[in-house]
């Protein structure tokens, strides 16, 4: 009787490397995915999304599977998304990234996001791009760093950098820096645009209300960085002055 089963063998003879696999040209097509404990509604989302990228040009938005989606469009459209990454869709933290062709779906970082991180409570000798790249790279991969000194001046009193945060991870909230009088100083971070955010927990996807730790995190609520730290870590980079 004939095995119905495949084999190893004829299972490997079935590789890539087998078949002459043709590899097809495309629109630019990017993966997004929202980032949110509970997903909400697929159709809200996607009209969400379509209003946000409704000046931009013609696209094509596809449910992939629980908060994943993918975008089909030109390659102006595409840049201009990805600039603008990530986004705030019903108060929800959606991340876009670029589908390099050689990968699958599955191996898209959409948890590494790029935030504007603002450090405040530098010492004015530490305040140079420098440094900003420095604890920048304590975060993240650093992205963009910006110059607080134009010309002879400072023009800022905290340094920006832009890094990949990986939103898997409770998001770093500040740092105690020495001096040379042998006392420490806290430099603290505040975020651009969160969205839905964990003040308990330090994630996104959810609120504090909603946090699975938050009945174990209720006995030292008032030790955690998050809460005592009343400056507000969330606050539109547009709304900074330049």
């Amino acid at each position: 009787m004939t095995n119905a089963h495949p084999t190893a063998d004829s299972l490997a003879s079935c590789s890539e490397d087998s078949f002459d696999l043709d590899d097809v040209q495309r629109e630019i097509i990017l993966v997004g995915a929202i980032i949110a404990d509970v997903v909400p509604n697929i159709g809200g989302i996607k009209g969400a999304l379509r209003s946000a990228w409704s000046s931009l040009g013609a696209l094509s938005i596809s449910h992939y599977k629980r908060n994943i989606f993918t975008i089909s469009t030109s390659s102006e459209v595409a840049s201009q998304i990805l600039e603008g990454a990530p986004w705030n869709i019903i108060n929800y933290c959606f991340d876009v990234v670029a589908w390099p062709p050689q990968l699958t779906i599955e191996e898209v970082p959409v948890h590494l996001i790029p935030y504007w991180v603002q450090v405040s409570g530098l010492t004015l000798e530490k305040m140079n791009a420098t440094n900003a790249k420095i604890i920048g790279e304590e975060i993240g991969a650093v992205l963009e760093v910006e110059d607080p000194v134009m010309g002879k001046a400072i023009t800022r009193g905290f340094l920006r950098v832009k890094v990949l945060i990986d939103s898997r991870k409770p998001f770093p909230t500040d740092f105690w820096l020495p001096r040379s009088t042998h006392q420490s100083f806290r430099v603290e971070y505040c975020y651009g645009g969160l969205g839905d955010f964990c003040y308990v927990c330090g994630l996104l996807g959810h609120c504090e209300n909603a946090c699975k730790g938050s009945s174990e995190s209720s006995r030292t609520l008032s030790e955690n960085p998050w809460i005592k730290r009343r400056l507000p870590p969330v606050y539109p980079l547009y709304h900074w002055s330049n």
